[in-house]
């Protein structure tokens, strides 16, 4: 299947929450690392959002797991109102994928969807942009719910167009 890859939406969910710190350290040889690290993790917060070829859009972060009712929010509030006809958006098989109001409101803004196969992270480039987001957390070492977003907000502005069309290719998409 060809697939114009500047009308690809890749779409995920991911958890952060505010203990994530850096998971090594470096000392000088023969001394032990140390660091003071904060014990408790506090709420899991959620985090949505879509990858193009042209950045991280339609972000939504919220307190608690990514459940239908939060997914048709997103989709409605967020998702819908960037989609133009032609887009297709590209997401894992999750149960909450596969709801019929999620698939409608898509499909109502002219988008087609096409589920990614099953167990195939390398095809989905969102993975190593959440990485990416995900490294860059952990080196702020968010403590509270507003450092937090404004650290999404910033590790988000850190993925380039250079690293999206790096992570585009290396899932196997061809970009014309």
């Amino acid at each position: 299947m060809s697939l114009p890859t500047a009308r690809l939406w890749f779409i995920d969910e991911f958890g952060v929450h505010l203990g994530m710190t850096r998971d090594y350290a470096r000392a000088p040889r023969g001394k032990r690392a140390e660091a003071v690290e904060r014990f408790e993790t506090g709420a899991n917060i959620s985090v949505i959002c879509a990858l193009t070829l042209e950045g991280v859009q339609a972000p939504m972060m919220i307190e608690g797991a990514i459940d239908t009712s939060v997914l048709e929010q997103y989709v409605e509030h967020f998702l819908a109102p960037l989609l133009r006809p032609d887009d297709i958006v590209l997401w894992d098989n999750v149960a909450i994928h596969k709801n019929a109001n999620v698939i409608a409101r898509i499909q109502a803004t002219g988008a087609q969807l096409e589920p990614l196969p099953a167990y195939s992270p390398d095809f989905d480039p969102i993975e190593e942009c959440i990485s990416k987001v995900k490294v860059f957390l952990r080196k702020i070492k968010a403590d509270t719910m507003i450092t937090l977003r404004r650290a999404l907000k910033q590790a988000f502005a850190q993925v380039t167009k250079q690293d999206i069309r790096g992570w585009f290719q290396h899932s196997g998409y061809i970009i014309t």
